[in-house]
């Protein structure tokens, strides 16, 4: 037995094996004996259709996601051909190649397909689901300008918040020494103010850890004043200093 179409099929002994979508086309022959002339060669046309393929073992790695992280996809094709990943619920997660990115809280729906070849048919799509729980989130760039001062005194707050919907809200741990009002800290005793920075959960980030910044305060600065007998010399000192401009223009005079 022999093969004219090696593309499509070949044959080993009395054994076909099929390589190819196509036409396999088989030849049989006898070349006889000593007794026998050779025989009329046989010819045999099989029709060899295409194979069927699966999708198995579709995994995301990590198994869990978290908003804001990302996973690697992978599965097994029978075929050896390349999976296609896609997700059906675009509004939590989102797919870049073999890259899934975890957009909000929720199931994400991974999608993979595969739609064949001239010699493999299109494999039933398989789906997996992921768990998306809340992201993280960090506060950062959490300073106060000006950076301490003396009691009285006031100072801007100012930090960038993660990626909530919450704002990051400003309270003073020493309330003894320093009060806060929205993103501003008054000064109202000497010693070390700690102002806290704080950010909310909402519905697809945790709740940040809370910052804190040491600030100095230090006493307030005194504006001189004059007592009733320092008014009394200066007067005196300027109606002196009068006096003598009077008497230098009589001079010129």
């Amino acid at each position: 037995y022999a093969s004219t179409t090696p593309a499509v099929c070949s044959v080993a002994a009395s054994t076909v094996s099929y390589l190819t979508a196509g036409n396999c086309m088989l030849t049989a022959d006898e070349a006889g004996d000593d007794r026998y002339e050779a025989a009329a060669q046989e010819m045999l046309t099989i029709v060899v259709a295409k194979a069927d393929q699966t999708i198995t073992n579709l995994a995301a790695a990590p198994a869990a996601g978290m908003v804001g992280t990302m996973g690697t996809l992978s599965s097994t094709v029978s075929s050896g051909l390349t999976p296609a990943y896609d997700t059906s619920t675009p509004a939590v997660c989102s797919v870049a190649g073999n890259m899934v990115t975890y957009l909000t809280v929720g199931t994400c729906t991974i999608t993979a397909d595969q739609a064949g070849d001239d010699n493999y048919n299109a494999a039933t799509q398989v789906t997996l689901g992921v768990t998306v729980a809340p992201g993280d989130q960090v506060i950062t760039n959490f300073y106060a300008d000006p950076d301490g001062g003396g009691v009285d005194d006031t100072s801007t707050l100012f930090a960038t918040g993660g990626n909530s919907t919450s704002e990051v809200i400003f309270s003073s741990a020493t309330p003894d020494i320093c009060t806060v009002s929205g993103n501003v800290v008054t000064y109202i005793a000497t010693g070390t103010c700690t102002v806290l920075a704080d950010q909310a959960a909402d519905a697809n980030y945790l709740a940040a850890d809370t910052l804190a910044i040491d600030l100095q305060v230090s006493e307030a600065t005194s504006i001189p004043t004059l007592s009733q007998w320092g008014l009394i010399s200066m007067f005196l000192i300027m109606l002196g200093l009068g006096g003598m401009v009077l008497r230098r223009r009589d001079l010129l005079n």
